[in-house]
């Protein structure tokens, strides 16, 4: 298996480095990229870039130059959901752009589309279920600098919608307005509905994991991202060197029939 995992963030990426073995690192136009292998598996991580284009062309690389056969999109988002809470731990089922064109008739919406163009994409079920199944009964413990921004000393590992646009969301109504009446999204970010609608063209199974970084509409939230930005990162990275074995080992089964 050759496992695509991508970040847009120096430091969602630097903090992945450490838990892959044989590791080499190199560039490619505007892409740092560290190969590396877990359980024999060879991982590429790419630094993207932020933003919508930075990460569809992100995958195109993947697919491209390293034949992957699953890309993985990780990194912070911002919650628009109350029960939600800095640290806490998205496994992303569905992504939409939130910034393209809703007109008045998005109440319209059917199950695959929202106005004329945005279009919801869906995680692939399988890696979806295994990362449910693989986090069932599993608890995440914040750092130790993480529980002065919080309450709670673990995470809430939980399913749900995410929207995706360039520019970040400082409230909800930086969202097009009516999308939230239709589409139940639960967390911001700039990046995962473009590698979904690029891994779609490519027919390459993707799933997005994100940890809150900060809750929409709180200032006081926002400004502690720029304080607590590493150890969320390294949050986020325990998170996935729990999950990846997993869901490598499935992917390959799967794959073999």
């Amino acid at each position: 298996m050759n496992i695509g995992i991508m970040c847009a963030m120096k430091e969602e990426y630097k903090e992945l480095i450490p838990y892959l073995t044989d590791v080499h690192s190199s560039s490619f136009q505007q892409f740092e990229i560290t190969k590396g292998k877990i359980n024999h598996n060879q991982i590429s991580l790419i630094l993207s870039g932020i933003g919508k284009v930075s990460a569809a062309l992100a995958v195109d690389y993947l697919v491209a130059k390293e034949d992957v056969d699953l890309i993985i999109v990780a990194g912070l988002a911002g919650s628009l959901d109350n029960k939600l809470q800095i640290g806490d731990i998205v496994l992303v089922d569905q992504a939409v752009a939130h910034d393209c064109w809703h007109p008045d008739f998005i109440k319209n919406w059917n199950k695959d589309i929202i106005s004329c163009g945005s279009r919801v994409y869906k995680t692939n079920g399988l890696l979806l279920d295994t990362l449910a199944e693989a986090t069932e009964n599993f608890e995440l413990d914040f750092p130790e600098r993480l529980t002065r921004i919080t309450k709670n000393k673990s995470s809430q590992i939980v399913t749900g919608a995410i929207a995706t646009g360039d520019l970040p969301v400082l409230s909800r109504t930086d969202i097009s307005q009516g999308l939230l009446d239709v589409y139940p999204a639960i967390c911001v970010d700039m990046e995962t509905a473009a590698v979904y609608q690029a891994a779609v063209l490519h027919s390459i199974p993707c799933v997005s994991v994100r940890c809150i970084s900060d809750i929409v509409g709180h200032q006081q939230s926002v400004l502690a991202i720029l304080r607590y930005v590493q150890p969320l990162c390294q949050h986020l990275a325990s998170f996935l060197s729990y999950v990846l074995p997993v869901l490598i080992e499935k992917q390959r089964k799967f794959k073999e029939g």
